[in-house]
This record gives C-alpha cells, sequence and structure tokens, in this order.
C-alpha cells in the first residue's frame, strides 16, 4: 500500500494551504529547499515501486521488503503529519468564514469556536518535522540504486512468471485427474461444434471465453476440449498457443507457425509409413505480415480450432491484426477458444455476448474431495487412509470449490504422515502455512492477478482483508471506506474500481442489497482462498479479532499481532462480550481503521478504547450501546468515515462538528437522538448522511444548506421551525447531484408553501435523484389537490407514499409521468377511494398498499378503473401489467371489495403474485377478475370470513381463490404448492 499513501503525500506537499504554509515558514528558515527535495525524492520512489513489490513477491527478497515496510511506515507518518497541518489550516479558514457569517446572519446561533489554529505550531517545529521527514525519505530514495530498483517496471518480468508459476501451458493433459465440469464440458462442446453459433455471421469470427479467478481449472477444461474426440474429428486443424503476457503478436504466430508445421509434417509421415519422424525446422519470420501469409496460405479451407491460453491484453488495437487476418479466411465453422481471468479480456477478445462466455464455478465438495484424495493418500494403506479420512473431509472444505487448492493441499498433506500434523493443519488459517506449496503453487497464479492490477486498484482491493470470512460486503460502504483511506477521490471512481475487480473475479456471490432505490448497490462475498490470500499479502497491516459468544479469555489482555498494524476489525457475535485491547504507542500511532462487526445490539462500549486513536480515518462503533460521546472525538481530525448506527444516542456533542475531513457520516437507527448539532455547516467535506429510521432528528439544521460536497441523503423530513430547520425549497436550491433516498413533505395546510401561484412551486420535478417522497397532509381535504400538484416530483420516482391524508380522491396531474415508479402506499388515508386511471397505466409499478382506511366498500374507481377504459373496448388494454403485490391492511369495516373489468379486451394485473388481506374481519366479497391472475401466494390474517372460506374451501368466494399455489391463514398454511393441507383445518 506505499504507493497509495505516497501518492497522498504528494498530493498533499502540492495543495494549495499547505503551499501557502511552507512558503510563509520559508520566509524564516528557508524550508522550499527541503520540501522541493522531499517532492522529488517521493516521485523517484514511486517511479519504481511497481518493481519493488514485483521483486518483493517474486524473489523473496529481504532487503526490498524491509525497504518497502520501512517506507510504508515513513509515507504514513508523513502523510498524518501533512494531514494535521492541512486541517488545522482549513479549520482556521472555517472559523473565519463562520464568523463572517455570524456577524450578518440572522438565522445562525453564535457559538463558542474551539478551533486550534496553525499558531499552535511554530515555524521551528514545521522546519524541524520537514527536515526530519527529508532525512527519511532520503535515505530511502539512496537504496533505490543498491537494490537494483528499476523505473516504470510496471509488468512482471519473465523469471518472475517463472517464479509464480506462470508456466507455459500445453495442451496434454492426464484426464484421469480431472473431476467435475461435466455439465460445462457439454455446453463448451455444443458451442464448438455448432457450425454457426446465434448472432455470427458469415465472415465473422465466432470466439469463445472460459472466464474465471487463478486456479478454477480454465486451461485444464480447454486441454480436456482440445483433445476431445469428437474435436479432433470436427476440425481439421487445431492450434494450441500459450500466449500469457505480454501479448506479442509475432510470438503468437511463430507458436501458430510452428503447430501448423508439424500438423503438416505428421500428415506427410501418415501417408509415408516408410518416412522417419524428422519434421525439420519450422519456418521463421521476421515481419508480420510474412507470418500471416504463411499462416493464411496453410489453412485456406480448413475448418480450424484456435486455442488462446491465459490472455490477459485489455487493448483492441493488439488483437486487431490478428482477428482481421483469421476472419479474412471465411473458414466456416471455425472456432477461437480463450481462457482468461477477466471479463474484460473475454469482451476485447471478441466473445461479447454471455452466450459466448462460460464463467467456470467452483467444485463441489466429493469433487474436490477426489482431486485431494489422489494426491495425500497415495501410497498409504486403507488402515492410514481411514484414519485420516474425517481430518481430509475438513481439510477439503477450506479449498472451497477451488480445484487448485484442492491439488496443492493434497500435495501438501502427501508429506504428513501423522493425524497430529493433518489437524495441525486444519486448525491454521492458509495465509499463516508458511510452506513452498500454498505459498508458491497456490498462491503464485493469484499474486500474478494481483500484480496486473494498477497501482489504485490495489490497495482497494487490499482493503477488502478488513472483513472476516463469508462476510457480506455492500459495495456502497467499501467505496466509502476506500475513499476514507484516499485511495480514491470520488464514489465514481469506487464504481469503477469495484466494477474492474469484478471483472477479474475477485468477487462473488453477487446478492441485491435490498436497496430499492439504488439499483447499481450490490453485496458479495469473496472466495475464501482469494481472502486466505489478501490476509497473506496484508498480514503486517491488517488484523481481525474474533470475539465469540463464549469466550473465558475476556479479561485476558489482547495485544495486536504487529505494531505496524493499520487497520483492526473485532468481529463480534451477538452475545459476546468486546475483548481487553491493549494497544501500544506504535499502534496508536499507525491505526487508521477501528471496525466493529456486531451481529446484534449489545452492552456498551468503553468509548476511550478508540479515543486515544489520534489517527484513525475510519471508525465504526455501529450497534454498540453507546449513550452519549465525550467532547473530546472533535480530537479526531483525521476522520473520514464514521458509523454510529443502531446506538441509543440522545444527543451529538458540538465538538463532532470539528471533524472537518469527515465524508461519511451513519446515524440510521439511532432512534433517541434528537437532533443534529447546529454547527453541522463546519463539516464542509461531509459527502454522506445516513439518517434513515432515526425518527426523532429527521430534520436538518440550517447548516447543512452550506455542505456543498454533500451527494448522498437517505432520509429528510421537510417541515418545522423555518428559522432553525432546512426548508424544501433551501433543499432544491443545493448540489444537483445530492442524491436523497427518502424525501417526506410534511404539510399542514396551504400555508406551509405560502401561495398557490406557479412562482412559489416547489421545483421537485428538476431534481432527478430524489428516490422516495412521502407527502404527509393533515390540512383541509378541498386544498389537497391543489396543494399536491405543487410537489410535482421527477419523472425518475421509485417510490410515492402518502399519508394521515383525508383526500377521498388522489390524483395528481404528474402521476402519469411517473413511469419508474415502483411502489405507491397510502397509510392512514381513511376516506380514499379513488385514484387516477394513470395509476393502471404506470408500466414499471409492482406494489401497490392500502393501510389503514375507513370504506366499507372499494369499486372500480379504487384501482383507477374508469368510463374511459370501456371506451377503448374494441382495444386490448393492460391495466396494471407490472404489479406483483396488492395489500389491504386494517380496513375494518370493509366488506366489499367489487372491481371487475368492463371489457374482454382489458387485462388485469396479469403478473399479480402476492395477494394480502390484514384484518378485514368483515370483508366478504371478492372480484371476479382474481380468478384469472396467477397468484403464488395468499396471506390472511384475522380476517374471520375469508379464512372460514378457505379452510372449508366452501362458499362464493373460495372459487375465485382456490387457484393460488400457497394461501397461508395467520402464517399456517392451508394450501401449499398446489396442494390442500387437511391436517391445517
Amino acid at each position: 500500500m506505499a504507493e497509495a499513501v505516497i501518492s497522498m503525500v504528494v498530493d498533499l506537499l502540492g495543495s494549495l494551504p499547505l503551499e501557502k504554509l511552507i512558503k510563509e515558514v520559508s520566509l524564516v528558515s528557508k524550508v522550499q529547499q527541503r520540501v522541493d527535495n522531499l517532492k522529488r525524492n517521493l516521485r523517484s520512489i514511486r517511479a519504481v515501486l511497481h518493481d519493488a513489490e514485483n521483486k518483493r513477491w517474486t524473489t523473496n527478497s529481504e532487503s526490498v521488503k524491509v525497504w518497502l515496510e520501512t517506507l510504508a511506515d515513513d509515507a504514513q507518518e508523513m502523510g498524518n503529519v501533512l494531514d494535521q497541518w492541512n486541517t488545522l489550516i482549513l479549520k482556521t479558514q472555517i472559523e473565519s468564514e463562520f464568523r463572517k457569517r455570524n456577524s450578518v446572519s440572522f438565522f445562525m446561533p453564535t457559538f463558542c469556536f474551539c478551533f486550534p489554529s496553525v499558531n499552535n505550531f511554530s515555524h521551528r517545529e514545521i522546519s524541524q518535522k520537514i527536515e526530519e521527514l527529508d532525512e527519511k525519505v532520503t535515505r530511502a530514495a539512496n537504496q533505490i540504486g543498491h537494490l537494483g530498483l528499476i523505473e516504470n517496471m510496471a509488468r512482471v518480468d519473465t523469471h518472475a512468471e517463472k517464479v509464480l508459476g506462470r508456466l507455459e501451458t500445453t495442451s496434454f493433459i492426464d484426464e484421469t485427474e480431472v473431476h467435475g465440469r461435466d455439465q460445462d464440458k457439454e455446453v463448451l462442446l455444443d458451442m464448438l461444434m455448432c457450425e454457426t453459433s446465434h448472432g455470427v455471421g458469415q465472415g465473422q469470427l465466432e470466439v469463445i471465453s472460459i472466464v474465471g479467478m487463478g486456479g478454477l481449472g480454465k486451461t485444464t477444461m480447454a486441454q480436456l476440449t482440445f483433445n476431445n474426440e469428437t474435436v479432433k474429428n470436427h476440425f481439421s486443424k487445431r492450434i494450441w498457443v500459450c500466449v500469457s503476457e505480454p501479448f506479442d503478436l509475432l510470438k503468437i504466430a511463430s507458436a501458430i507457425t510452428e503447430n501448423l508445421h508439424k500438423d503438416n509434417q505428421t500428415h506427410i509421415q501418415e501417408k509415408d509409413d516408410s518416412s522417419q519422424t524428422q519434421y525439420g525446422n519450422p519456418p521463421t519470420f521476421q515481419t508480420l505480415e510474412a507470418a500471416f501469409n504463411w499462416i493464411s496460405i496453410s489453412l485456406r479451407k480448413s475448418r480450424f480450432l484456435l486455442v488462446l491460453d491465459d490472455v490477459w491484453n485489455e487493448e483492441p488495437s493488439k488483437w486487431e491484426p490478428l482477428e482481421i487476418m483469421l476472419k479474412k479466411l471465411d473458414c466456416v465453422g471455425s472456432k477461437v477458444l480463450v481462457t482468461t481471468r477477466k471479463e474484460s479480456v473475454a469482451r476485447v477478445m471478441g466473445a461479447s455476448s454471455t452466450s459466448h462466455i462460460i464463467k467456470l464455478k467452483e467444485l463441489n465438495q466429493n469433487e474436490c474431495q477426489m482431486i485431494f484424495e489422489r494426491r495425500a493418500f497415495k501410497g498409504r494403506n486403507n488402515e492410514e487412509i481411514e484414519e485420516l479420512r474425517d481430518v481430509a473431509v475438513q481439510i477439503v472444505k477450506k479449498c472451497k470449490g477451488l480445484p487448485l487448492a484442492a491439488k496443492t493441499l493434497g500435495g501438501l498433506m502427501h508429506f504428513k504422515r501423522s493425524r497430529q500434523e493433518w489437524e495441525g493443519v486444519l486448525r491454521s488459517q492458509l495465509w499463516e502455512l508458511k510452506v513452498r506449496e500454498v505459498e508458491e503453487y497456490l498462491f503464485g497464479p493469484l499474486l500474478l492477478s494481483y500484480l496486473d492490477l494498477s497501482s489504485f486498484e490495489k490497495p482497494c482491493l487490499l482493503h477488502c482483508s478488513i472483513y472476516p470470512k463469508d462476510y457480506l460486503i455492500d459495495k456502497r460502504q467499501l467505496v466509502e471506506l476506500w475513499m476514507s483511506e484516499g485511495y480514491l477521490s470520488c464514489e465514481e471512481e469506487g464504481a469503477s474500481v469495484f466494477q474492474n475487480l469484478t471483472m477479474r473475479s475477485f468477487f462473488q456471490d453477487f446478492q441485491e442489497a435490498n436497496d430499492i432505490y439504488d439499483d447499481s448497490n450490490v453485496v458479495c462475498k469473496m472466495h475464501d482462498i482469494l481472502h486466505d490470500f489478501i490476509q497473506y499479502l496484508t498480514k503486517r497491516e491488517c488484523e481481525i479479532i474474533e470475539a465469540l459468544n463464549i469466550n473465558s479469555d475476556v479479561m485476558k489482555k489482547q495485544r495486536l499481532g504487529d505494531q505496524s498494524t493499520r487497520h483492526l476489525t473485532i468481529a463480534m457475535e451477538s452475545k459476546a462480550e468486546f475483548p481487553n485491547l491493549e494497544l501500544t504507542d506504535g499502534n496508536k500511532k499507525f491505526l487508521h481503521t477501528f471496525l466493529i462487526l456486531r451481529q446484534e445490539k449489545n452492552i456498551s462500549t468503553d468509548s476511550s478504547t478508540f479515543l486515544t486513536l489520534k489517527h484513525l480515518r475510519t471508525l465504526n462503533v455501529s450497534k454498540c450501546g453507546l449513550k452519549r460521546l465525550p467532547e473530546n472525538i472533535g480530537d479526531l481530525i483525521h476522520l473520514r468515515y464514521l458509523g454510529l448506527s443502531n446506538n441509543p444516542l440522545v444527543k451529538l456533542p458540538k465538538a463532532i462538528c470539528n471533524l472537518c475531513n469527515l465524508q461519511t457520516f451513519k446515524l440510521e437507527s439511532c432512534r433517541s437522538l434528537l437532533e443534529l448539532p447546529e454547527s453541522m455547516g463546519k463539516l464542509i467535506n461531509l459527502r454522506s448522511l445516513y439518517c434513515y429510521k432515526s425518527d426523532a432528528f429527521s430534520r436538518l439544521p440550517k447548516g447543512i444548506s452550506r455542505l456543498t460536497s454533500l451527494r448522498y441523503v437517505d432520509w429528510i423530513e421537510a417541515f418545522g421551525d423555518k428559522t432553525k430547520y432546512l426548508t424544501l425549497r433551501e433543499l432544491t436550491k443545493m448540489n444537483c447531484k445530492l442524491k436523497i433516498d427518502y424525501l417526506t413533505i410534511h404539510l399542514k395546510s396551504l400555508v406551509n408553501i405560502e401561495h398557490a401561484t406557479e412562482a412559489n412551486k416547489v421545483e421537485l420535478a428538476t431534481w432527478e435523484l430524489v428516490s422516495e417522497l412521502v407527502i404527509i397532509y393533515q390540512g383541509n381535504r378541498h386544498e389537497f389537490d391543489a396543494a399536491i400538484d405543487f410537489f410535482e416530483p421527477h419523472p425518475k420516482l421509485k417510490v410515492l407514499k402518502v399519508r394521515h391524508s383525508c383526500c377521498r380522491t388522489f390524483s395528481p396531474t404528474w402521476m402519469m409521468s411517473l413511469n419508474l415508479l415502483r411502489d405507491i402506499e397510502f397509510y392512514h388515508c381513511y376516506s380514499i377511494s379513488s385514484l387516477p386511471s394513470a395509476l393502471g397505466k404506470l408500466p414499471s409499478l409492482e406494489s401497490l398498499r392500502f393501510w389503514h382506511f375507513d370504506s366499507r366498500k372499494l369499486g372500480p374507481e379504487l384501482l383507477g378503473i374508469m368510463e374511459d377504459h370501456q371506451v377503448e373496448r374494441h382495444e386490448s388494454t393492460t391495466l396494471f401489467p407490472k404489479l406483483k403485490l396488492l395489500t389491504f391492511r386494517n380496513g375494518e369495516n370493509l366488506e366489499e371489495w367489487k372491481t371487475e373489468v368492463p371489457s374482454n379486451n382489458i387485462k388485469l394485473m396479469p403478473y399479480l403474485q402476492t395477494l394480502q388481506f390484514m384484518c378485514c374481519p368483515r370483508l366478504r366479497v371478492l372480484p371476479n377478475f382474481l380468478r384469472r391472475v396467477p397468484l403464488q401466494f395468499i396471506y390472511i390474517y384475522y380476517d374471520s370470513i375469508l379464512m372460514e372460506h378457505c379452510r372449508t374451501r366452501e362458499g362464493n368466494e373460495w372459487p375465485k381463490i382456490s387457484h393460488a399455489k400457497n394461501i397461508l391463514l395467520d402464517d399456517v398454511h392451508v394450501q401449499k404448492d398446489g396442494r390442500f393441507i387437511e391436517e391445517t383445518i
């Protein structure tokens, strides 16, 4: 991570505030020369870091390792010092600005400023510190030549490739050692045998790619296919080329030439049995033109299979000449098979559709077990095997489906004779096994993938070692943590890095993040072997302490494994006690991350533990039972990420607003917190504010309006004291890039929008990044329609909720524009009985819910089925085309729901899957259209009449819903998967 820290230091030295400070100090102590020398040496060091890191991992050079570790420590110290100076300058500027505002602003209260001034540091102290830093960096720069480091050596050299296991592959394979992949082999064979695959036209080149992380068996799959008898008979020419790095076209062309020459000589020998096996030398070429001409002649009128194994190239221009030459041959049925770790490479090479990409998955436990046992049990008798079998099963589970891991660990265990040795390996983490088999054969291929990353992608990947194994990683949070360390400057860069790491198979098991507001957010995991690998790379910087529910050593003091640990994670089970940490001065100097991960809320955590860590950039103490924070939280001036969610906090100290570097502030579910400090405007670098379900303080102070860096707020309620809290109109004038998940507008009457004129209309329609709009109206029923039109949302709104309204109809003029609306809810709208016809035409609506209403009868107008639908009887119309969930809850007076389709040409809710009736005890009539709806689930709670129909399977209403696959009464099935459950009656 040294390169990331050094880049940050160089940027800080070049920042305008520090440059001004240095010039001021230079007037007294002539320190500018030192600073210039410091910058020059840092640039020289940065230029050789690629080569240094390659040598560290490929030559096991102890001197390079020590140089890099010392450099990383010194760079972090420089970063902390410069960031401290920069922060003090920034605080002084903020203090000055707030004093000016207080003198002219009527709404900003006066308060005591407690910002320390940069004058706390004398010019002499600053000069001495810069001199000390310069001497350290000069020592590091002077060693560059002695260590043999080369500038801008970005690529792994040939010797290193061999050390890391990037050996040249061949087409030969021992098929007896291969297990699993039967389905993948069938799919690949079908692709290869197909004369013209979908989407590939005449004169086109058909490329098929096998994609997966290192060690999954991509080359093995290609070898199996290459040697398949059906493939041999189908293709008259088969060519195997190990491409690797660099993507050298002349080298590839030479390999193709050698393959074809050998093939031609073989055919000659087969025709003349008397000839000897002497192939002669293949032709050699100095230019691509000559090589391509020879290849074109040799492949003319041949159906060929070209395997390009282990491709890393992502530049289309390098592949294009070979691609064009192969296309010109127009050999119908010919195929190119590519193996690669990166999906981006597959697309560059021409496998543009998912139908031409095979993404390998992990093997199952039995398949890994067979690979492992073939090596581990070789030469053992049955008695020995049976003694070790149960341990073998547990060791194979560590492989997590990775065939290379099973093969490597099998080879390792072959030399361990006793059960005690086997159990020792079982208890160890893979990265703790300091053996050649693991470090070279298993981690070697993964190291190639790591070294291929860019300088800003490497620290981002390594930072994932802060998470425990099998932890669900939230993409949005991960990007925020990357930014807090200074690896990235914005969310867009983070999204790009995450995408690149995903394309290289570093993440897996993707799930939706249960985030209806952000389609791009996902949660995922990292493969256990990859997790072991990055822990192996970061064992000096990152440490995870696991606090279990049963821990007899809870009072025993725990020390960190290394003085230079940068990132500490405490993973706590639900009933675990907080560990008794003993942090050294070295830990307090270097720790940047203090992350507590709890499964559930628990006992209080002693805040004094983290308040001594003055250089923290990331602090997460969510679910820690914190009732208060001390004022000296403001001393953690380097903080960029602060997580306080799910704590019983009542009040935040004013000093928290001194954290002017803070970028992410998390306060979700702090239900006791009454309000945010008035001085929130000081947090000028704040980018994300999370306060969802912190009901008591959802109103934001006016100072928020000055946060020009703010990009994301998950919940805002616009109401209250206009002189104290942020108003909706002020909110809409803020940063146009501000994204709000959940915006609540409280209206008591038209007074809230001053005058019902266009001049005073709130311009929400231009605000694209509001995802959920909640409208609470408690005024006059007749004013509601006029008021609601003044709050037209942007067409990209996803969720709309109307609450506590006395309206009978809800028909805003802007409803039809909401083409992306997914969810509508009416809550405590007791009189609601009519909705606009536009509702049924919304193309994306998936959920419609009614909570707490007084109506006795619900007619077709409730769903917006009006006369205009009857006029269109001659046309085919679908209403609610995407609706999946319909809920009626707490309709205690509801007796009849009659919503009939006025015409046979109208389809109503063709994809409705779930229907819910909760606390509608008098409901006795259902609409007939339900017979034609493909219901999967019906939930009925506390509805005595309907529940009786379902139990007895009698009455007029039962036939309307009897086709539903699952019917649950108070969460108990009476019908499951289409089968009636007799025993529940």
